[in-house]
C-alpha cells in the first residue's frame, strides 16, 4: 500500500561506525537512495535529548534495516539531520517516519 505513495527520491547519509581513519581524517558516509514521501510540514516534536525542536519535514519509508540519529537526509542535494524516528507497522509491512530540521 505504502508503495504507491512513495514517489520521492530519498538518500540516506548513513554515518561510519569510526569516523576517522588511523590519519585522523575524516570518512565520508555512504549513500543509501530509497524511495519514500516526503511531506513539508511544521511540526513541534522532541529530539534525542528530549527537547522541543521545530521540524520542517517528514519522510515516510519502507527500509528493512534501521535509521540512526547520527545519519542524515539528503532531499534535492539538501542535507538534513535527523531529529525524530518512529516504527510502525501497516498491513504487517515495517514503515520508518523520520521527522528532519
Amino acid at each position: 500500500m505504502l508503495n504507491v505513495y512513495s514517489v520521492d527520491e530519498i538518500i540516506i547519509l548513513r554515518a561510519p561506525a569510526v569516523p576517522y581513519t588511523e590519519w585522523n581524517e575524516p570518512i565520508a558516509p555512504t549513500e543509501e537512495t530509497v524511495k519514500g514521501y516526503v511531506e513539508w510540514k511544521t511540526r513541534l516534536v522532541r529530539n534525542l535529548a528530549g527537547e522541543e525542536v521545530v521540524s520542517s519535514g517528514n519522510v515516510l519509508i519502507k527500509i528493512d534495516t534501521t535509521v540512526d540519529h547520527i545519519d542524515k537526509l539528503k532531499i534535492n542535494s539538501v542535507e538534513y539531520p535527523i531529529l525524530t524516528i518512529e516504527y510502525g507497522k501497516d498491513f504487517s509491512k515495517v514503515w520508518t517516519r523520520i521527522y528532519f530540521q
